[in-house]
């Protein structure tokens, strides 16, 4: 699988293969991933190292990630893949293609990192994605929709973090997405709630919670959860 998921992103980089000619003229680059084995439920980390002290303005970075279509910071030097609980003893490899705009050469660059055993708990924690096109977020609650489904008797949350400079009107129309999405799943709002959040980045994190589970595993107030059946968007912010 792996293999065929590397020839499938060579074709899609062909110059790449051609950029031997002038390879001398890109930049010292290197990929390098986390110093040890990443913790299901941590992020992890791949960086684009430069030999000077820092990357000319010139590059431009485009990443694909093994087994994941989700991960932030496309577009950068450095990309931070999310290591869901659920899974655990597997390794995660990420691809770069970096394009030296100035040389007009370009370089292909991989790296794997390795997660360790899954940690155990009384919940099952699901999906964190960041700051992604409606398109994205709704794909991500239909299949959170469907987990909740194939166990009537837990519960759905989900957290919403912003960072503190966040407008009212962002707010809403996240939460807004959410509430119409559930709504036209026709999924019952009584076993969704919401949490919110301030952080340093948007995130949106989906959690089933079994019956009795503890909320402090994952850093919850229970009594500050928003039942969906109660409240609006327009009036939570």
């Amino acid at each position: 699988m792996r293999l065929a998921f590397f020839i499938s992103f060579l074709l899609l980089l062909p110059s790449a293969l051609m950029a031997q000619n002038s390879a001398a003229a890109c930049s010292k680059l290197s990929l390098k991933g986390p110093a040890g084995i990443t913790q299901p439920g941590d992020s992890v980390a791949f960086n684009v190292a430069s030999t000077g002290s820092k990357h000319p303005a010139n590059l431009s970075f485009e990443w694909k990630v093994e087994g994941y279509t989700f991960f932030e910071g496309q577009g950068t030097s450095q990309i931070s893949v999310p290591a869901t609980r659920d899974v655990g003893n597997v390794s995660v490899t990420a691809f770069v293609k970096i394009n030296d705009q100035k040389s007009g050469c370009s370089i292909f660059l991989s790296e794997s990192a390795g997660i360790g055993p899954t940690m155990p708990g009384p919940d099952h924690y699901w999906f964190v994605f960041g700051s992604q096109r409606d398109r994205y977020v709704r794909s991500h609650m239909d299949l959170f929709f469907s987990k909740l489904a194939n166990n009537p008797n837990v519960e759905g949350l989900i957290e919403l973090t912003f960072p503190q400079d966040t407008t009212r009107q962002r707010k809403v129309s996240r939460l807004k997405l959410i509430d119409k999405h559930l709504a036209y799943r026709r999924f019952s709002p009584e076993r969704i709630s919401y949490y919110l959040r301030t952080g340093e980045h948007e995130r949106i994190r989906t959690i089933r919670m079994s019956p009795g589970a503890d909320y402090g595993y994952f850093g919850i107030d229970r009594s500050k959860l928003i039942k969906a059946e109660e409240y609006k968007p327009t009036k939570i912010f």
